[in-house]
């Protein structure tokens, strides 16, 4: 590939100072991806000491390379239009045909993105000048995606956060990661994005201090899981199994989550039981009767309960200062949860307004003395 041209358009326009260095970077993500590619290529020969020992970074951006490589190469045998990405179920049929002619398949794409869609955007950008479309992706990082990412994805972020220039092992909190991320993000060149803590947390379903730790190497992922779930099992109320969501359908009875949501369908299926936060959630005992094709066993009456944001308006705290009072079972500021489903706890209406009305009662004989 010849080198992309620089005629210093652009570079000159702007009347107020600024960084040269900002406004190379800003030309450079302005390129199209084969000529981002290109300049990553030069920068490696020209900086590395050991051109023969490829950093990680370095296979990554090679394994995406490959990935839009493999893309072409299936766009090309579906004949679809010069630009346009295939789907992931063109791709997987197409991969069928090729047989060994294609040196990737479709995980291996995932992989090398993190999602399809991203993917997707690359392949498209590959040819075309297109200075926003990649990076204000890169820049919203994670905001309104509700798929998530494989694991191998976030572990990824984590090493990309700890083995960066400047790094400082006492501020592992939440806040310092996410404003790696954000800063990482706006300055990116090769394509890859962090995701932001929220979605380390909900994609590896572990504790902060379990990914922090993982991070740093102390204990693997099996590992941290495994501590998490110990720790979950000593939480301030006990856990609701009775109640499924379609998550926990697809725990309980080994099926994928689409399956689940395919029995949820069905016209047989027992009716949910009770509303948590907008989700659904159905009896266990009833799904047991219905899959061996028996009569549902009587059901319940549904308890009145309180969940986490009604309780918190009416301490007048903020929702994760309430969480922090239970995790902490801090009882003379939060009442007790009656019980935990999810990943929200609940209370018992008639207990926790009662609880509310002696602390209110509490609080005037004080007032009164």
């Amino acid at each position: 590939m010849t080198s992309p041209a620089c005629n210093g358009a652009g570079l000159s326009e702007r009347k107020t100072p600024v960084n040269p260095r900002d406004e190379l970077l800003e030309w450079a993500l302005s390129l199209p991806l084969d000529d981002r590619y290109w300049i990553y290529d030069q920068l490696g020969e020209q900086l590395t000491d050991r051109p023969d020992e490829p950093s990680r970074v370095s296979e990554e951006v090679r394994e995406q390379r490959e990935a839009l490589d493999a893309m072409q190469t299936v766009a090309g045998h579906l004949g679809l239009a010069k630009g346009v990405a295939p789907t992931s179920t063109q791709y997987r049929a197409a991969a069928k045909e090729l047989g060994e002619k294609l040196k990737m398949d479709a995980n291996g794409v995932q992989r090398a993105w993190g999602l399809w869609n991203f993917a997707r955007d690359a392949y498209e950008d590959r040819g075309a000048r297109m200075p926003e479309a990649v990076r204000e992706r890169l820049s919203r990082g994670n905001k309104g995606q509700s798929r998530t990412r494989a694991p191998e994805a976030y572990l990824r972020c984590l090493r990309r956060w700890v083995e960066s220039e400047g790094f400082d092992p006492s501020r592992t909190s939440r806040a310092a990661y996410d404003r790696f991320a954000e800063q990482y993000n706006a300055n990116n060149l090769t394509g890859f994005y962090m995701s932001t803590s929220a979605a380390l947390f909900e994609g590896l379903g572990l504790w902060w201090r379990d990914i922090v730790a993982v991070a740093h190497g102390e204990y693997d992922l099996d590992e941290a899981r495994r501590r998490t779930r110990k720790r979950r099992k000593d939480r301030s109320a006990p856990i609701n199994r009775e109640w499924l969501g379609i998550r926990q359908i697809g725990r309980a009875f080994k099926v994928s989550r689409p399956t689940a949501q395919r029995w949820t369908s069905d016209p047989t299926f027992p009716t949910p039981y009770i509303e948590i936060n907008g989700i659904d959630r159905w009896l266990l005992s009833e799904i047991r009767a219905w899959r061996r094709r028996k009569p549902l066993p009587p059901r319940p009456p549904v308890p009145d309960l309180m969940f986490r944001d009604e309780l918190a308006k009416r301490l007048r705290v903020k929702p994760t200062t309430l969480s922090t009072d239970v995790s902490r079972r801090n009882w003379r500021r939060v009442p007790r949860p009656a019980g935990f489903v999810g990943r929200d706890y609940y209370w018992a209406r008639s207990e926790t307004e009662a609880w509310l009305q002696a602390r209110e009662e509490r609080r005037r004989e004080k007032a009164g003395t």
